[in-house]
């Protein structure tokens, strides 16, 4: 069996298709909805991508929205992304919650996790 077809049939890939399936099976109009609110409430559509995610990747998340939103201040959150910065849990152990999290740099957190694997 080739490893597509394994990721294909394995928990997460079934997953991921179901997922895929649920967002390109939408009308224009449901997508052009979805996206206007994301725009509308960027704060909240970043805590439910952010706790969508982790539960992709089968770590758990405790934090509520208001609890999310008390690690990024205005501005910080503005530089959240791929090249800005991160919600990272420490030593990426244990569930994202009070305590287990720190906002850093993206590529700080990359440093991290390299200092581990070695």
């Amino acid at each position: 069996m080739d490893s597509a077809k394994k990721y294909r049939e394995s928990a997460k890939g079934k997953a991921y298709n179901k997922a895929y399936k649920a967002i390109w099976s939408q009308k224009p109009e449901q997508i052009a909805k979805r996206k206007q609110w994301k725009i509308d409430n960027p704060e909240k559509a970043a805590f439910l991508d952010q706790r969508a995610h982790s539960k992709e990747r089968g770590i758990g998340f405790e934090l509520t929205c208001k609890e999310w939103l008390g690690y990024w201040t205005p501005e910080n959150f503005a530089q959240r992304g791929k090249n800005g910065l991160v919600m990272s849990r420490h030593d990426d152990k244990g569930p994202y919650a009070i305590g287990n999290v720190a906002i850093i740099t993206a590529a700080q957190n990359t440093r991290d996790i390299y200092k581990r694997v070695e």
